[in-house]
């Protein structure tokens, strides 16, 4: 759908005080007449001819008077909405898809969330304001404590890969590695659904989590 066409008015031979002042507030109006609009005590000649009762809006242009239809701007405004909706859910759509390929390799053996660690430089005053930074990654937040060989670590136990419950993959929260860490986790609202792991260090403890490939006979 192409942008509404202005329909072009030549301002009077003396522009009255006030009319471009009055021309910026984008005054609006109902066609009476097919040849000419009537404005500020001037009739106004259309070059082309004009449709009788629609509503119309008038714009301050730099050598002419503009007149818009206002359902044709509706119909625009209504048009580049539908056109953003349609973006934002194909790219939800596009997300969704690589989350589900890359959750469709794995086989978690615990409960977890996906968390980020909240960054200092994204809680200031001129930032995103949500703890994030360009650096931001995405870790496996492990809700369940494990080891290789089951969910209950013996007191002393080395056995395999170790994590309590309320750590990263890929280290303990106290952990405070990077001095730009807040201390707090973000994101709550991550889900494998739209979300896949960006952290490589928990990238590569993931790999044992892997699906075997299947064997085709």
């Amino acid at each position: 759908m192409e942008r509404p066409t202005a329909i072009k008015f030549n301002y009077p031979a003396f522009i009255p005080p006030g009319m471009l002042r009055d021309l910026q507030s984008c005054p609006k109006g109902k066609v009476q007449r097919e040849d000419s609009i009537e404005y500020m005590g001037f009739t106004l000649k259309s070059p082309v001819p004009l449709c009788v009762g629609k509503e119309y809006e008038l714009q301050c242009g730099s050598h002419h008077i503009l007149l818009y239809y206002l359902e044709d701007k509706a119909a625009y405004a209504a048009h580049l909405k539908q056109q953003r909706e349609n973006l934002v859910k194909s790219t939800e759509d596009k997300k969704a898809q690589k989350a589900a390929e890359f959750w469709s390799r794995y086989v978690i053996p615990f409960k977890f969330s996906i968390q980020i660690k909240e960054v200092l430089s994204g809680l200031g005053l001129n930032s995103m304001g949500n703890g994030t930074n360009r650096r931001t990654v995405y870790h496996v937040f492990v809700m369940e404590a494990f080891n290789s060989g089951g969910f209950v670590r013996e007191k002393g136990s080395s056995e395999g890969l170790v994590r309590k419950e309320g750590s990263f993959l890929c280290s303990s929260v106290k952990s405070k590695t990077g001095g730009n860490w807040s201390g707090s986790l973000g994101n709550e609202y991550a889900s494998p659904k739209d979300t896949v792991i960006t952290c490589k260090a928990c990238l590569r403890l993931m790999e044992r989590f892997k699906k075997s490939p299947q064997k085709i006979d």
